[in-house]
Protein backbone atom coordinates (compact mmCIF):
# COMPACT_ATOMS: atom_id res chain seq x y z
CA UNK A 1 0.00 0.00 0.00
CA UNK A 2 2.99 2.29 0.58
CA UNK A 3 3.45 5.04 -2.38
CA UNK A 4 6.31 5.49 -4.47
CA UNK A 5 7.62 8.39 -6.16
CA UNK A 6 8.47 7.64 -10.06
CA UNK A 7 9.48 11.14 -12.26
CA UNK A 8 9.56 10.76 -15.76
CA UNK A 9 11.38 13.76 -18.19
CA UNK A 10 8.89 15.83 -20.10
CA UNK A 11 11.62 16.94 -22.94
CA UNK A 12 14.91 18.53 -23.71
CA UNK A 13 12.95 21.80 -24.36
CA UNK A 14 10.82 22.55 -21.41
CA UNK A 15 13.43 22.17 -18.44
CA UNK A 16 10.20 20.52 -16.75
CA UNK A 17 9.84 16.69 -15.40
CA UNK A 18 6.61 14.71 -14.51
CA UNK A 19 6.08 13.27 -10.96
CA UNK A 20 3.51 10.49 -10.60
CA UNK A 21 2.41 8.86 -7.32
CA UNK A 22 2.07 5.26 -7.51
CA UNK A 23 -0.79 3.38 -5.22
CA UNK A 24 -1.65 7.54 -5.12
CA UNK A 25 -5.33 6.34 -4.37
CA UNK A 26 -4.36 4.21 -1.64
CA UNK A 27 -2.26 6.84 0.07
CA UNK A 28 -4.72 9.48 -0.23
CA UNK A 29 -7.83 7.55 1.22
CA UNK A 30 -5.07 6.45 4.79
CA UNK A 31 -4.70 10.40 4.63
CA UNK A 32 -8.05 11.40 4.67
CA UNK A 33 -8.84 8.46 6.84
CA UNK A 34 -6.39 10.44 9.26
CA UNK A 35 -7.41 14.01 8.67
CA UNK A 36 -11.21 13.28 8.98
CA UNK A 37 -10.33 11.44 12.70
CA UNK A 38 -8.35 14.35 14.00
CA UNK A 39 -10.58 16.92 12.50
CA UNK A 40 -13.41 14.66 14.89
CA UNK A 41 -11.09 14.68 17.41
CA UNK A 42 -10.34 18.44 17.44
CA UNK A 43 -14.11 19.47 17.10
CA UNK A 44 -15.50 17.62 19.83
CA UNK A 45 -12.30 18.58 21.92
CA UNK A 46 -12.98 22.40 21.15
CA UNK A 47 -16.85 21.61 21.23
CA UNK A 48 -16.22 20.27 25.13
CA UNK A 49 -14.09 23.48 26.24
CA UNK A 50 -16.69 25.92 24.49
CA UNK A 51 -19.65 24.32 26.36
CA UNK A 52 -17.43 24.31 29.63
CA UNK A 53 -16.73 28.12 29.61
CA UNK A 54 -20.22 28.91 28.98
CA UNK A 55 -21.05 26.67 32.25
CA UNK A 56 -18.24 28.25 34.17
CA UNK A 57 -18.05 32.17 33.05
CA UNK A 58 -21.30 32.74 31.35
CA UNK A 59 -24.15 31.15 32.90
CA UNK A 60 -23.18 32.30 36.24
CA UNK A 61 -22.76 36.30 35.17
CA UNK A 62 -25.91 36.00 33.17
CA UNK A 63 -27.84 34.44 36.69
CA UNK A 64 -25.73 37.48 38.80
CA UNK A 65 -26.83 40.26 36.22
CA UNK A 66 -30.35 39.55 35.83
CA UNK A 67 -30.40 39.65 39.65
CA UNK A 68 -28.93 42.60 39.50
CA UNK A 69 -31.07 44.00 36.71
CA UNK A 70 -34.75 44.81 38.49
CA UNK A 71 -36.58 43.00 35.66
CA UNK A 72 -39.08 40.33 38.15
CA UNK A 73 -38.42 38.00 35.69
CA UNK A 74 -35.06 37.72 34.75
CA UNK A 75 -33.64 36.04 37.30
CA UNK A 76 -35.89 32.91 36.47
CA UNK A 77 -35.64 33.40 33.54
CA UNK A 78 -31.82 32.98 33.84
CA UNK A 79 -32.40 30.02 35.62
CA UNK A 80 -33.06 28.47 32.35
CA UNK A 81 -29.72 29.07 30.28
CA UNK A 82 -27.99 26.15 29.22
CA UNK A 83 -24.99 25.81 27.30
CA UNK A 84 -24.96 24.56 24.04
CA UNK A 85 -22.50 22.47 22.70
CA UNK A 86 -20.65 23.80 19.76
CA UNK A 87 -17.76 25.28 18.66
CA UNK A 88 -18.33 28.30 20.01
CA UNK A 89 -19.39 29.44 23.42
CA UNK A 90 -22.88 29.36 23.35
CA UNK A 91 -26.01 29.90 25.45
CA UNK A 92 -29.85 29.34 24.87
CA UNK A 93 -32.21 31.18 27.40
CA UNK A 94 -36.04 30.09 27.48
CA UNK A 95 -35.24 26.97 26.17
CA UNK A 96 -37.00 24.93 28.96
CA UNK A 97 -40.31 25.85 31.19
CA UNK A 98 -39.28 28.48 33.61
CA UNK A 99 -40.69 27.51 36.86
CA UNK A 100 -43.17 30.78 36.77
CA UNK A 101 -46.65 30.96 38.59
CA UNK A 102 -49.26 30.63 36.06
CA UNK A 103 -47.11 29.06 33.55
CA UNK A 104 -48.42 26.26 31.59
CA UNK A 105 -45.85 24.03 29.52
CA UNK A 106 -47.44 23.41 26.06
CA UNK A 107 -49.41 26.62 26.53
CA UNK A 108 -51.17 26.22 22.93
CA UNK A 109 -51.78 23.97 19.83
CA UNK A 110 -50.73 23.63 16.35
CA UNK A 111 -53.99 24.96 15.40
CA UNK A 112 -54.32 28.19 17.33
CA UNK A 113 -51.55 31.23 15.69
CA UNK A 114 -50.30 34.16 17.83
CA UNK A 115 -50.60 37.67 15.72
CA UNK A 116 -47.06 37.14 14.59
CA UNK A 117 -48.52 34.23 12.56
CA UNK A 118 -46.36 31.48 13.94
CA UNK A 119 -48.08 28.37 15.80
CA UNK A 120 -49.25 29.30 20.07
CA UNK A 121 -46.67 26.95 21.36
CA UNK A 122 -44.61 26.31 25.23
CA UNK A 123 -41.55 26.97 23.03
CA UNK A 124 -42.94 30.35 21.34
CA UNK A 125 -44.04 31.37 24.69
CA UNK A 126 -40.81 30.81 26.62
CA UNK A 127 -39.01 32.26 24.07
CA UNK A 128 -41.23 35.63 24.27
CA UNK A 129 -40.43 35.11 27.70
CA UNK A 130 -37.05 35.51 27.37
CA UNK A 131 -37.02 38.22 25.26
CA UNK A 132 -39.23 40.11 27.03
CA UNK A 133 -37.19 39.57 30.23
CA UNK A 134 -34.37 41.25 28.52
CA UNK A 135 -36.00 43.57 26.26
CA UNK A 136 -39.21 44.76 28.29
CA UNK A 137 -42.67 44.44 26.62
CA UNK A 138 -43.58 44.58 22.57
CA UNK A 139 -43.35 47.81 21.20
CA UNK A 140 -46.75 49.05 21.00
CA UNK A 141 -47.72 45.90 23.52
CA UNK A 142 -50.93 46.95 25.28
CA UNK A 143 -49.79 44.35 28.22
CA UNK A 144 -46.62 44.89 30.00
CA UNK A 145 -46.01 41.52 32.12
CA UNK A 146 -42.55 42.27 32.98
CA UNK A 147 -42.74 45.36 35.03
CA UNK A 148 -40.22 47.44 33.00
CA UNK A 149 -40.00 49.03 30.22
CA UNK A 150 -38.79 48.74 26.84
CA UNK A 151 -34.88 48.78 26.79
CA UNK A 152 -31.78 47.45 24.54
CA UNK A 153 -31.00 45.19 27.15
CA UNK A 154 -31.93 44.79 30.83
CA UNK A 155 -29.46 41.80 31.51
CA UNK A 156 -28.13 39.77 28.96
CA UNK A 157 -25.64 42.33 27.77
CA UNK A 158 -24.15 43.37 30.91
CA UNK A 159 -23.69 39.37 31.87
CA UNK A 160 -22.01 38.87 28.41
CA UNK A 161 -19.73 42.00 28.90
CA UNK A 162 -19.00 40.76 32.27
CA UNK A 163 -18.03 37.30 30.97
CA UNK A 164 -16.25 37.91 28.05
CA UNK A 165 -13.16 38.95 29.47
CA UNK A 166 -12.72 35.50 31.29
CA UNK A 167 -14.56 33.69 28.62
CA UNK A 168 -12.37 34.67 25.34
CA UNK A 169 -8.73 33.72 27.57
CA UNK A 170 -9.98 30.24 28.32
CA UNK A 171 -11.28 29.97 24.87
CA UNK A 172 -7.67 31.54 23.52
CA UNK A 173 -5.72 29.00 25.65
CA UNK A 174 -8.58 25.72 24.83
CA UNK A 175 -8.04 26.64 21.33
CA UNK A 176 -4.01 27.01 21.38
CA UNK A 177 -3.72 23.10 23.42
CA UNK A 178 -5.74 21.86 20.49
CA UNK A 179 -4.23 23.10 18.10
CA UNK A 180 -0.37 21.92 19.41
CA UNK A 181 -2.08 19.01 20.14
CA UNK A 182 -3.27 18.82 16.49
CA UNK A 183 -0.30 20.14 14.54
CA UNK A 184 2.18 17.02 16.06
CA UNK A 185 0.78 15.08 13.74
CA UNK A 186 1.10 17.39 10.51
Amino acid sequence: MAGQMSTSGRGRGSGGFYVTWDNVASVQRVMNDIEDSLRKQMNGELRTAAKQIADDEVIPELIRSAGASGVPIAPKMAATARAKSDRMVMVQIGGVNPKLSGFKAYKGSKGKKLKSGRDATSKNYRTTLAWGSDRGPYPGSTVNHYAVGRSSSWWVQAGVNAALPAAVTRYRKALDVILAKGSRYR
